[in-house]
């Protein structure tokens, strides 16, 4: 064999062996890429279901803290309800109270102007008797002297 059909062999052998290790590293990416994917893709589902977790949680503490603030909300709600209503209920009292005195004046008044009525009525009759009086105790005194 010449050297030059021994390099070509040689040269022919190196490039199977580079060609079998080409095809090998290039099954060994194909195998670490699948192997990255799949790692990838469990990774992905186990973040998508600790997320799932975790939007679930938020969601029941919100609904949670949202019946609680609707709760206090109701209880101070009705608290006011009957504060305004207590206060409605003073001021009706006490409205209530005027207005009883308000009417026991105005009946105060009422007596008061039957009676100077009656007394103005009277007034001209005792007017009536006091001159008829005093004419009789003149008759009466002339006939004396």
């Amino acid at each position: 064999m010449s050297n030059e059909e021994l390099l070509q062999s040689i040269s022919e052998i190196l490039d199977q062996r580079f060609n079998e290790q080409d095809a090998r590293i290039e099954q060994r990416f194909a195998e670490q890429d699948a192997w990255i994917k799949q790692s990838f893709a469990k990774q992905q589902a186990y973040i998508d279901h600790k997320l799932e977790e975790q939007q679930a949680y938020i969601d029941h503490k919100l609904e949670e803290h949202r019946t609680a603030v609707d709760e206090k909300f109701e209880s101070n709600n009705h608290y006011l309800m009957n504060s305004i209503l207590e206060e409605v209920d003073l001021v009706q009292e006490k409205a209530n109270e005027h207005f009883a005195r308000i009417e026991n004046r105005l009946d105060n008044l009422e007596s008061l102007v039957r009676t100077i009525k009656l007394d103005a009525d009277t007034i001209p009759l005792h007017e009536i008797r006091i001159s008829n009086l005093e004419k009789h105790v003149d008759k009466l005194e002339q006939i004396a002297y």
